[in-house]
């Protein structure tokens, strides 16, 4: 959670808007974090949830191409605007 007092002025407060906040969360090489597989099964479900009540689900505003976040080892999408009616 981030709790490096090297790199946070008050690393054991939660605040989700932090900044600047470099993520620290899953590590790498023999740090990685062994919570690591649960948060992508607990991702795969909300997903698939969200899928479920959700259908359909198009994009908000038209085609445009998809801008990556640059990141050694992980493709991640930017941002993806979407509109979400049940």
């Amino acid at each position: 959670m981030n709790c490096d007092p090297a790199k946070f002025d008050m690393p054991d407060d939660r605040d989700i808007a932090r900044h600047p906040n470099p993520q620290l969360s899953f590590g790498t090489g023999a740090h990685f974090c062994p919570g690591f597989q649960l948060a992508r099964l607990e991702m795969t479900i909300a997903f698939e949830r969200i899928l479920v009540r959700f259908p359909a689900i198009p994009l908000a505003e038209g085609k445009r191409p998809i801008q990556w976040r640059k990141r050694l080892g992980i493709r991640a999408v930017a941002q993806q605007p979407v509109h979400l009616t049940p």
